[in-house]
């Protein structure tokens, strides 16, 4: 078992990020994913299933899995009511998500306040490593309670700033190390 071979990934949802911002998360996805796979181990990725960040990291490993095989991914819903307000297109999207994840946990079987906190933390529960696509300057909300949850567990990960466009790799116990993105992570 390696430190990141179950990794969760979290992040924001489309409107939380400027356009430029949801381009380039939606670029180094994919290339997280295959770093991760090749050079740090990850077998699993965990998706919480919410729009943005949460939707292109499982298309992003389930694109990995259709081409290599090498990864599965696990969907975690915070309740089954999750895409209630969504466009039907949106609905649709998850739908195809959750029939093709390998496996499905549905944290609660209806909504309520912390549902969505809930989820978060049964990703991280599972979890032994952490990729989040977040702004930087952002210090509120789902996607900075679960870097929060994972920095106090002490797990490594990695870290895609869409505010600077940067990627950090973190590492414990040495603590932030910075990562020369895209060679490192690409």
């Amino acid at each position: 078992m390696t430190p990141l071979d179950v990794v969760a990934g979290t992040g924001h949802r489309p409107q939380h990020l400027l356009p430029e911002q949801r381009a380039w998360l939606r670029e180094r996805i994919p290339a997280a994913v295959t770093w991760l796979v090749e050079q740090a181990g990850m077998r699993v990725g965990i998706s919480g299933l919410a729009l943005g960040f949460d939707t292109w990291w499982a298309e992003a490993l389930l694109a990995r899995r259709a081409s290599h095989g090498d990864v599965q991914v696990w969907g975690y819903a915070p309740c089954p009511q999750q895409p209630a307000r969504w466009s039907s297109t949106d609905k649709k999207r998850w739908t195809v998500l959750v029939e093709r994840c390998d496996r499905i946990v549905m944290v609660a079987d209806r909504y309520h306040e912390t549902c969505m906190n809930d989820r978060n933390a049964a990703m991280l529960a599972d979890a032994t490593g952490l990729l989040a696509g977040w702004r930087s300057l952002k210090r509120s909300g789902g996607t900075w309670d679960a870097i929060k949850g994972a920095r106090s567990r002490r797990m490594p990960g990695v870290l895609l700033d869409a505010d600077h466009r940067r990627t950090r790799l973190i590492e414990y116990p040495q603590g932030v190390l910075p990562l020369d993105a895209p060679a490192r992570v690409a």
